[in-house]
């Protein structure tokens, strides 16, 4: 087939073989070995290299800096295969990728870091409810020996999580500037969604090795990191699917820098993948000092030592500090955590006001009494889709939105919740705005928003179809002009709950 990857509309290809052994294995079986492949490494120039299904004795070729194709033999001999949808300019045709498919935009959306990361919660909190009902009910004994301990935080931060799973199964990749990205082509316009060390170490380069996610893996090693977690610690906040809070200050009786080195040790030998760790008094200094330790190492800093550490602490380097807001400090010559200290909160509070105030004054002073929490409820659900977003007529953003409905729908239903309040983020072309040099990007746009509260909560696609309907309709926008479109439901409730009413009802 001369175009695969339009015909597939961003959803894997595979061989029959696939279906066949699923069939015999009684089982799903991953269709990474089995995805055809449509030969475009050989057309392209930038490096990049198909890792799926691959086992730990593939080889990769030892010119691997440079623009020639690469390309690893799987151990079933197959060429190299690619994961995901993709944004390419090399002899690809957008007349063949119809803007309007609403199934081919949305499963671009589905297949992205975001979207991962997102859904990865709602798994934890399922995955993981034996742990977390264990520490919710233990949370008491837990807060009042905190009162009469010095609290001690840990926070484990795995090291370039998404291309670290990728590549842990090729030993020549690890020193070479490896990147994950939708994009596999020196043209194409996606953007980097993580890179090594290596690469950031150069910045800009031409040599960089591109990769495709693996979501399975992604999944895989997850689930072991917060089972090595969860092991050691029965406080655990999850952050992201790479990312946690540990409050170890019931385990204080060992020392914590051992504790954290035997979990890093555990991880590294579970997964193939290396993590840092911060040890401190708070979650802030916890991250500062995980962010030194970076990459593959710890930073423990005691309390004695908390004003050392911040007073050439560079202010951007704490949370909540953007770019805006950093140039704002520097004009007023500050750069330095000692500087801002200097800074009275009055006088930080009538510039900046009262909550940035207030934050950068206890921050600049390691100051955070936040709490490590390991029940987080979701508060809302829902997906939005800002790129492939082109509408001819009403019916085809129609057929788009219901969709969108049956993936919010979806989504809904696996968190086992129904939502109260339905949100319609629409994003609407500015006028005069030129096309954006992403293709089919949003571009410069006006962001549109309306709520509407119902009733009775509900994830049902029909009532969210009529519901989004309508309140687009409110909007009295040309549909040719809407660039992007999302859904949200808020004001959770429980599904099961919903259901067990019914039941007494009738």
């Amino acid at each position: 087939m001369k175009n695969l990857r339009a015909f597939s509309r961003g959803l894997p290809v595979v061989r029959p073989a696939w279906l066949v052994d699923s069939i015999a294995a009684n089982k799903l079986l991953s269709w990474f070995p089995y995805q055809l492949s449509d030969g475009v490494n050989e057309r392209y120039q930038q490096g990049t290299v198909g890792l799926e299904g691959s086992s730990s004795n593939d080889e990769v070729p030892k010119n691997i800096i440079s623009y020639a194709q690469l390309q690893a033999s799987t151990d079933e001999g197959q060429d190299s295969e690619e994961f995901g949808c993709y944004e390419s300019e090399i002899d690809f045709d957008a007349k063949s990728v119809e803007a309007n498919d609403a199934v081919y935009a949305i499963s671009c959306s589905v297949n992205s870091r975001l979207h991962f990361i997102g859904i990865w919660r709602n798994r934890y909190r399922q995955h993981f409810s034996d742990f977390l009902c264990g520490a919710k009910s233990s949370n008491a004994n837990i807060d009042s020996l905190s009162d009469r301990k010095k609290t001690i935080i840990v926070h484990i931060d795995m090291d370039c999580f998404f291309v670290s799973v990728v590549i842990r199964n090729f030993p020549d990749l690890f020193n070479k500037p490896v990147a994950v990205s939708h994009s596999d082509s020196l043209n194409g316009t996606a953007e980097i969604s993580s890179a090594n060390y290596p690469a950031r170490d150069y910045g800009l380069l031409s040599h960089l090795v591109i990769v495709p996610y693996n979501f399975e893996a992604y999944e895989e090693v997850a689930d072991q990191f917060y089972s090595i977690l969860h092991k050691y610690c029965n406080k655990v906040q999850a952050i992201s699917c790479d990312e946690a809070f540990l409050d170890m200050t019931e385990c204080s009786r060992d020392d914590p820098r051992k504790l954290a080195l035997m979990i890093r040790e555990e991880i590294s030998k579970k997964t193939r993948c290396t993590a840092s760790a911060g040890i401190a008094d708070n979650m802030l200094l916890a991250r500062l000092a995980t962010r030194s330790a970076k990459p593959n190492g710890q930073c423990f800093i005691p309390s004695e030592k908390v004003q050392d550490f911040l007073n050439d602490l560079p202010v951007k380097a704490l949370p909540g500090i953007g770019h805006s807001l950093d140039e704002k400090l520097k004009s007023r010559q500050i750069q330095s955590c000692g500087q801002l200290q200097n800074i009275s909160k009055e006088e930080l509070q009538n510039e900046f006001g009262k909550m940035t105030g207030d934050m950068l004054w206890s921050y600049c002073r390691g100051i955070d009494n936040r709490a490590v929490k390991t029940v987080q409820e979701t508060k809302s659900v829902g997906a939005e889709v800002n790129w492939g977003v082109r509408f001819n007529d009403n019916t085809d953003f129609e057929n788009f939105l219901v969709n969108l409905c049956k993936e919010v729908s979806l989504r809904l239903q696996g968190c086992r919740v129904q939502g109260r309040t339905v949100t319609l983020k629409v994003k609407k072309r500015r006028k005069g705005a030129e096309e954006p040099a992403k293709f089919l990007g949003c571009g410069d746009c006006e962001t549109m928003s309306r709520s509407m509260t119902i009733p009775v909560a509900t994830d049902d696609l029909i009532s969210l179809r009529r519901i989004s309907k309508q309140i687009f309709v409110s909007f009295h926008i040309d549909v040719k002009e809407v660039r992007g479109v999302g859904l949200k439901l808020s004001r959770l409730e429980s599904a099961d709950l919903h259901r067990k009413v019914a039941l007494i009802n009738n």
